[in-house]
């Protein structure tokens, strides 16, 4: 071997090495040497096939994992299978509902696998361009194919997020109602338990609703998951709201806060209005502002709403001072630079428990009224 009679040429030491001379434990290594080589090389070799094993069976297992979870669904989708690697797969051009109108398209979707002790889970959802189409006819939301998964029966296990990441890319849908089309946009990134935050665009071109009319409506919202709560905060605008009573709002602009509780089924908000120019039922004013505190749970709204409108001339609205007395008509006028109580009805009418605060103008009218100022009544 070329390896032994390299080694055995040793170097002149003035004597000749014999077979237990200074150079006779070498004539050894080239077999030890080659034994090693050998066994690393097998060594390498099992671990090699093991590591290729393993990554082939975490690509198996990652596949079934990701084909369950959309079985699970039970939803009729199609879609192609761009690749498969080491705890990801990446699913191209899904299709839900029937493909020549669906109810939603994805563009691309990486769905991120985790693993650990026990059954593999996901880690993060990526979704590329996903788009959403739904209708609200006759006071009822639906969003074809997907309302299975969306508004199914209801669990005996209280509803919690997903506990995976997601990754929302360039997301858009549309609603189509009876009360004009309702576009939107959306994007975000983080858990969607904790760490949420993207952000929810909205256009309604022209509206309708209540015999009421509206120019272009907008929403630009920040969207925020805290503790498992959702929260929303951004800007309502309006323009040029006219009903047929002669109700007319020539803009609104409603800042809006509300954080949904854990389980989707209530939330708090609050709000605030301000409007521009407005007509109401006989009363004109320059400007228009109401202030709310709001609950929306087990189908009941409460809280408290405090308003007033600036600039009133004509009749004015009264809000009764009493516990228990409704919103009724007064015979007042106003001068044009007073103000006038506002408040909000209610599911058809609003009941005042209590007015908790009024402008000094009031004292000018009786204890028993508030016909001009600024009030602010509980609602419930």
């Amino acid at each position: 071997m070329a390896d032994s009679t390299d080694l055995a040429q040793a170097p002149d030491s003035g004597g000749a090495a014999g077979p237990q001379g200074d150079f006779g434990p070498r004539e050894s290594a080239p077999v030890k040497r080659g034994n090693a080589r050998r066994i690393g090389i097998a060594c390498g070799s099992v671990v090699a096939i093991a590591v290729a094993g393993a990554w082939i069976e975490r690509e198996r297992i990652a596949r079934h994992f990701v084909d369950q979870q959309l079985s699970a669904l039970d939803l009729p989708v199609t879609y192609r299978v761009e690749s498969i690697g080491p705890g990801v797969q990446v699913l191209r051009h899904i299709v839900v509902g029937d493909p020549r109108h669906p109810d939603a398209t994805i563009d691309r979707a990486e769905i991120h696998v985790s693993y650990g002790i026990g059954a593999p889970s996901i880690g993060t959802v990526r979704l590329i361009q996903p788009r959403v189409h739904g209708t609200w006819l006759d006071n009822r939301l639906s969003f074809g194919a997907l309302d299975k998964v969306l508004f199914g029966p209801e669990s005996t296990t209280p509803f919690r997020l997903p506990g995976w990441e997601l990754d929302l890319v360039d997301g858009r849908g549309t609603i189509d109602s009876d009360h004009g089309r309702l576009s939107l946009a959306a994007q975000g990134r983080g858990r969607l338990r904790d760490g949420f935050a993207g952000t929810l665009s909205a256009l309604v071109p022209q509206g309708s609703f209540g015999g009421c009319g509206t120019g272009r409506a907008t929403l630009d919202a920040k969207v925020t998951i805290r503790a498992e709560q959702p929260r929303l905060q951004g800007p309502l605008k309006i323009d040029n709201v006219h009903c047929a009573d002669g109700t007319r709002l020539a803009t609104a602009s409603l800042d809006i806060d509300a954080t949904v509780d854990k389980d989707l089924k209530g939330l708090t908000a609050k709000t605030g209005m301000r409007g521009g120019a407005a007509h109401l039922a006989g009363t004109d004013a320059e400007s228009l502002a109401l202030d709310s505190t709001l609950a929306l749970r087990d189908g009941a709204l409460s809280g408290r709403v405090a308003g007033n409108a600036g600039g009133v001339a004509r009749r004015v609205r009264r809000v009764g001072r009493e516990d228990g007395e409704r919103i009724r008509w007064g015979d007042e006028a106003a001068a044009t630079d007073d103000q006038v109580a506002v408040a909000v009805a209610v599911r058809g009418g609003a009941e005042i428990r209590r007015v908790v605060a009024h402008h000094q103008v009031v004292e000018r009218l009786g204890v028993d009224e508030v016909g001009v100022g600024v009030a602010a009544a509980e609602i419930g």
